[in-house]
């Protein structure tokens, strides 16, 4: 369900504050000034329900932080399982990580293939991609979104309140 589009448009887009999302990605570690600098990037795109490209309406249900080409992507501070992984037009190179908490995190438009991952254990801390701009991509950034154990759309305040 994760990767099929109909069922991604039709989930309700979370509300999130520009605010409370950076310090939550700090406090994850996904972008600077958190523990371990995964990310030296900031937000560049949250969550938009009302977001259009070329004149058409294209909800963004996640976050963009901007990053360097190759630079290495760290998974927080909890323990998953790559549950997919691999490439698609629109998303490009992705893996989908469960966590213990039952929580998943997507990221996309990853530099080389992660096809290699899927099935495998994602440590605390461990680099498992690198930024990349792959698939439906203008730039180098990672894109990340957040789905609860109902497989429902959350913001990463929420997530980042499982983590802990």
């Amino acid at each position: 369900l994760l990767l099929n589009g109909n069922y991604i448009r039709s989930q309700t887009i979370p509300s999130y504050s520009f605010k409370t999302a950076s310090e939550a990605f700090k406090e994850l570690g996904y972008i600077r000034g958190g523990y371990g600098q995964r990310i030296p990037g900031n937000i560049t795109s949250g969550i938009n329900p009302n977001r259009t490209i070329n004149g058409k309406k294209s909800p963004h249900r996640g976050y963009d932080i901007g990053a360097n080409m190759g630079t290495p992507v760290r998974n927080c501070n909890m323990a998953g399982v790559a549950v997919l992984a691999g490439y698609l037009n629109d998303t490009g190179n992705y893996v989908i990580i469960k966590y213990e908490n039952g929580t998943y995190a997507r990221f996309m438009h990853l530099k080389d293939s992660t096809s290699h991952l899927q099935g495998k254990t994602i440590l605390p801390n461990q680099v498992f991609a690198n930024v990349g701009s792959t698939g439906y991509s203008t730039g180098s950034h990672l894109h990340a979104d957040f789905w609860n154990k109902n497989m429902e759309l959350i913001n990463v305040e929420t997530f980042a309140k499982g983590i802990k």
